[in-house]
């Protein structure tokens, strides 16, 4: 297994096996706001504990060893400002507090709400100061900490200025905590051109040290900034924790050297497990993971006993890879129990009881998973399902309306408010339902027609079931199945206006196949807007207009359209398909969405250009086109063709129209050109200086300023290699990303 994680920190560190506390920053809409709090709250208690500030806190946490590489905890439904979140993370790190929150924003007050993680229990608590006063709401927070931890208030008089360079200080922080080093270390460098700043010329010198496997200023920083290099190097990290664990009490240092040594493949990766199993109870639930995925059996009667958080969520997810039911349950049974706010083990034990045809136990778990996460149309989709199963028809649809209403593109909800309503007699609302379901996806859900002709045996007397499985047959294409259905409507007794409908519906199901024709208008040019040339050129997108009809009584539901070019040999070069859905009843229909790219390197010549369409039943119908190639290909034709429009930044308006369709490529590199020379000294202010590529070591003024025809066309070149199209952009915003980026990887 290899290790790829993008992780990092900074800290501000303490006496090595004082009590420790660790500061995550505070999730708010204002980011670098809940970092600066987390920041200086941690410069405020360094020095009466050992604190580990805002950048490294969610580093700090080792992931469990599962098959396939690694995972993190938190993934799985877990909100770091929350409760549950906090004492997750304490669990996992070892930690003696662990301090999380969040910042909002209320009628013209900032309110911080903290929870703060020990052994024995969360304590949550609020803090609120003005909008415009954010250092108030540090100097308040600072005393209310103070107290939760039973320490004197430090005598510490930071402030929130996010107006000056300390932005860029805590812009650095939030960019390490994503495994960010090379933008930090220009966000750094911004803070030290306006000044000294001790902090920051530390850091930055850590930052570099650690990308070179330098020595840094503390083990605990290098650590875990080295899982941050780009590829990670084990050896080294090992290095970084092992140093990191001689200098602190939390036994997560030792639990990464483990983690670290298995995602080498080392053979001291056994030994490293079995050392941290007596450290703290994550140690032996990270060991028993690590053993389930070396084929051995976690000792799940000892994990069991344990009331911590971490253990018990890393031996459900362990018993979950190896199909242990029953034991997985027990533990999901205990995290609900000791855990109630946490949603995730309902969630699993209703995937469970829905394996298990255990629709009550569904119900239950999900009706606690919905108030716990009222805004997840997936919980309601289920719960209105388990409800469906155990005959509780009112509470199903209301279930199932809500999450169409949280999500509108809920098909399966859909699918659910069809087979309650036309089992409940409401045939015509029924129907809308699935005209929905089917209006989102049209390819019909298996069990949706499960549950329909389950329903046939469930609800003898709702002549309406017939009904609609025999129009989700139809949609299907299984002609004979839907007019049978249609037909037992009918003899059940079928009510108006669907009796006439559904007799409409076997008239022509059993009919012969209507044949399927192109109209002789069918067009083809440049983009959507079929734009003519006497010849095309390499490169451009043509796209098609032609109306398929029939004589016969209706389109069928579903056709195959497929464009593509042949050479003078009857060889296909390229071709397109594409899937259409025609309304039912429709006897014309209009494609014009089918494209296809002529080859970049396509040769002058004389091609033929091919429609064909299938349907059901073997019917097929086809018409060609002769088509002139000439010339190169052409950026601007390519534009143009895809409907790619690139504008200026001063007012938007668009360097190219319609109307430049022969214009050469250098008129274009001309434009764009002098349109990166006029924005050069904003780009200075606004671009970091790139790392790689051919640009690096520029500054956003040097590179549209030095700027060649060259880099324009490898920039488009770039832009039209993939399905790009129907796009609208500023062109010096896609060319700055494209240079951040390494511009193509070209050197």
């Amino acid at each position: 297994m290899r290790l790829s994680l993008i992780l990092a920190l900074c800290l501000s560190f303490a006496t090595a096996f004082a009590e420790n506390l660790i500061i995550y920053p505070l999730e708010s809409q204002d980011a670098l706001l809940g970092y600066a709090l987390a920041d200086q709250l941690t410069e405020a208690f360094d020095g009466s504990l050992e604190v580990y500030g805002p950048a490294v806190a969610p580093n700090l946490e080792a992931p469990i060893i599962v098959e396939g590489g690694f995972l993190s905890l938190r993934r799985l439904n877990v909100v770091t400002a929350s409760p549950e979140g906090s004492s997750l993370v304490r669990s996992i790190i070892g930690a003696d507090k662990v301090l999380t929150g969040e910042i909002d924003f209320v009628d013209g007050q900032l309110e911080a709400r903290f929870f703060l993680a020990t052994p024995e229990r969360v304590e949550r608590f609020l803090v609120t100061a003005p909008e415009a006063e954010p250092s108030l709401l540090l100097s308040r927070s600072i005393s209310r900490l103070a107290m939760r931890l039973d320490l004197g208030r430090p005598d510490y008089q930071g402030e929130i200025d996010l107006s000056s360079s300390y932005a860029d200080y805590v812009r650095a922080l939030a960019l390490l905590s994503f495994g960010e080093l090379g933008e930090a270390s220009n966000a750094l460098e911004s803070v030290l051109a306006e000044g000294d700043d001790e902090r920051a010329a530390q850091l930055l010198d850590d930052v570099n040290a650690v990308q070179v496997g330098g020595e840094g200023s503390n083990a605990a920083l290098m650590a875990t900034m080295s899982l941050s290099n780009t590829p990670v190097d084990e050896a080294l990290s090992v290095r970084y924790f092992k140093e990191f664990a001689g200098q602190t009490d939390l036994p997560v240092a030792q639990t990464w050297v483990a983690t670290l040594l298995a995602s080498q493949e080392s053979e001291e990766a056994a030994a490293a497990f079995e050392a941290i199993q007596g450290l703290y109870p994550f140690g032996q639930a990270a060991s028993s993971a690590y053993m389930a995925q070396q084929g051995g059996e976690p000792d799940y009667d000892a994990l069991l006993t344990s009331d911590d958080f971490a253990v018990l969520l890393t031996a459900a997810f362990v018993a979950q890879g190896q199909e242990n039911t029953s034991v997985e349950k027990e533990f999901l049974t205990k995290l609900t129990n000791l855990q109630p706010t946490y949603v995730y083990p309902f969630e699993r034990l209703s995937f469970i009881a829905f394996d298990e045809d255990d629709p009550l136990a569904a119900g239950k778990a999900l009706a606690v998973a919905t108030r716990l996460a009222p805004d997840s149309d997936l919980y309601w989709t289920n719960l209105g399902w388990s409800y469906y199963l155990l005959g509780v028809l009112d509470k199903s649809e209301s279930a199932s309306v809500r999450a169409t209403v949280l999500n509108p593109a809920q098909n399966i909800a859909f699918f659910n408010l069809g087979l309650v309503r036309v089992v409940t007699g409401r045939l015509d609302e029924a129907m809308d339902a699935y005209a929905e379901a089917i209006a989102l996806d049209p390819e019909v859900d298996d069990e949706a027609l499960n549950d329909l002709v389950n329903a046939l045996e469930l609800y003898p007397n709702q002549a309406g079931v017939h009904y609609a499985l025999a129009s989700l047959y139809e949609q299907e294409g299984q002609r004979e199945k839907a007019a049978e259905q249609f037909e037992l409507y009918l003899a059940a007794g079928g009510e108006a206006p669907f009796d006439r409908f559904a007799q409409q519906r076997i008239d022509i199901l059993r009919a012969p196949p209507a044949p399927i024709e192109i109209s002789d208008g069918a067009r083809f040019g440049l983009g959507k807007e079929l734009l003519q040339s006497e010849t095309y050129q390499a490169g451009d997108r043509l796209y098609t207009s032609f109306e398929l009809f029939t004589p016969g009584a209706e389109l069928p539901g579903n056709v195959t359209a497929r464009l593509s070019l042949q050479d003078a040999d009857t060889n296909t070069l390229v071709s397109r398909e594409q899937s259409i859905e025609i309304p039912r009843n429709a006897i014309g229909y209009v494609v014009d969405t089918l494209n296809l790219d002529l080859p970049s390197d396509l040769a002058p010549g004389s091609y033929t250009l091919n429609f064909e369409i299938s349907a059901s039943e073997d019917r097929q119908v086809d018409q060609s086109y002769e088509l002139e190639v000439s010339g190169e290909a052409s950026f601007l034709r390519q534009l143009i063709s895809r409907n790619i429009v690139m504008t200026d930044l001063e007012n938007g308006s668009a360097f190219y129209t319609d109307s430049d369709l022969n214009q050469s490529d250098s008129y274009l590199t001309d434009k764009l050109l002098a349109e990166l020379v006029a924005t050069a000294e904003a780009a200075d202010e606004a671009l970091p200086v790139t790392e790689s590529g051919r640009f690096a070591g520029l500054s956003g003024g040097e590179i549209f300023n030095q700027s060649t025809p060259e880099d324009i066309q490898d920039f488009l070149a770039d832009l039209l290699s993939g399905e790009t199209g129907d796009a609208s952009f500023s062109f010096v915003d896609a060319y700055a990303q494209w240079a951040i980026e390494g511009a193509g990887g070209s050197q």
